[in-house]
């Protein structure tokens, strides 16, 4: 038979394990369970990430010849990079990259994507000979050409790219290993190192986000992505 003196320490334990356990379930029987859908950069209770607007440009499309502006790619969302076939080594691995990401969207079931590769450098013979042997859909994935005007104020003034700090109209940096991950309004919400390989998946993971986010009335039960 227990006595008092040994009550004591007993109850103690008890109330030490008891208690807490017995809180957690009565608040867990009066709450409804909440799923985040979204991460949280893109929650519209928690605020969402922009950082900037792409501003006017006018660039080509070299599968074309057609003129390229920011209305032009109103609507889509996007992921845009520069590159330069002079640094060979660093658009073989950002390319090959992006490349991974063009391959897991079925393009055939959605059109609001687009990844747009920007030319620095090199002559409209070389870009369209690489766009070429690139062989994708140039809808999907636009290769561009640009005056150093239009490139300098796009790369430095509207994607704000850290490779362009500190570049002139004669000097325009050709290893950029960032990409901006632009939304249908023309918004920048993210920059993306694309010599990681990492950030492949995380690319696809925001394509997804700002789908649901931005689509999720167009996409449900019609696209697949």
């Amino acid at each position: 038979m227990s006595t008092p003196s040994n009550l004591g320490p007993r109850l103690a334990i008890i109330a030490l394990f008891v208690l807490p356990l017995a809180l957690y379930l009565t608040m867990r029987s009066c709450s409804s369970p909440v799923f985040h859908t979204l991460p949280f950069e893109y929650s519209v209770i928690n605020g969402d990430t922009v950082f900037h607007k792409v501003p006017v440009f006018s660039l080509t499309q070299v599968s074309t010849g057609a003129t390229l502006t920011q209305d032009s790619l109103s609507g889509n969302i996007c992921l845009i990079e520069f590159f330069s076939l002079r640094d060979t080594l660093i658009t073989k691995i950002k390319h090959g990259h992006i490349r991974r990401f063009y391959d897991n969207v079925d393009w055939s079931m959605y059109d609001h994507l687009r990844i747009v590769s920007v030319n620095v450098g090199d002559s409209p013979a070389e870009v369209q000979a690489y766009a070429t042997g690139l062989g994708v859909d140039l809808h999907n994935w636009m290769i561009l050409t640009g005056d150093t005007t239009q490139l300098l104020a796009l790369g430095q003034d509207g994607l704000r790219l850290s490779a362009f700090t500190g570049a002139t109209g004669t000097q325009l940096p050709t290893d950029t290993p960032l990409a901006a991950f632009v939304d249908k309004q023309g918004r920048v919400r993210r920059l993306f190192d694309i010599t990681d390989l990492g950030a492949v998946r995380k690319i696809e993971e925001d394509f997804r986000s700002i789908l649901r986010l931005e689509y999720n009335s167009d996409i449900e039960g019609k696209h697949s992505y």
